[in-house]
């Protein structure tokens, strides 16, 4: 004979991090040449709601050049993986991984203008990812309102 069977689903509603769609960063002077450097700090702008284990990887690099400090220089993060090997494609996330701590370096691109989306964020809280990128831009001289 058949049994009956009691199948009880507990579900946990998902929490992701979310982040504004854009994210301007004014700078008090004008753009360029020199890199504008970026914290962890700064990049919490971006965040509707801010977190200690709240992190930031870049997605994409808009215009100039992305660079993270790695403590003793800067590397590269704005070339795309040229490999699917899943090793360097880890090492590659972890280098566009901005924690606590982090310094992110963005190389403005020849002749800038006053506003330029430099590259996409994506929040991470160590279990789930925004679902939707942010996009930073820089904006030069100093708020008139």
């Amino acid at each position: 004979t058949e049994q009956p069977v009691t199948v009880t689903v507990q579900s946990n509603r998902i929490s992701r991090p979310q982040l504004r769609r854009a994210t301007a960063i004014r700078l008090g002077g004008a753009m360029g040449p020199s890199p504008i450097v970026f914290s962890r700090s700064d990049l919490a702008a971006a965040a509707l709601a801010d977190s200690p284990n709240l992190s930031f990887v870049v997605t994409a690099v808009a215009s100039g050049r992305v660079e993270k400090w790695d403590g003793s220089r800067w590397v590269d993060v704005s070339t795309p993986p040229t490999s699917a090997n899943p090793q360097e494609l880890m090492r590659h996330l972890r280098r566009r991984q901005v924690r606590q701590g982090d310094q992110l370096r963005w190389q403005p691109p020849e002749n800038p203008g006053s506003t330029v989306t430099a590259f996409h964020i994506r929040g991470f809280d160590g279990q789930t990812a925004s679902p939707g990128d942010s996009a930073i831009s820089v904006t030069t001289g100093i708020p008139t309102s």
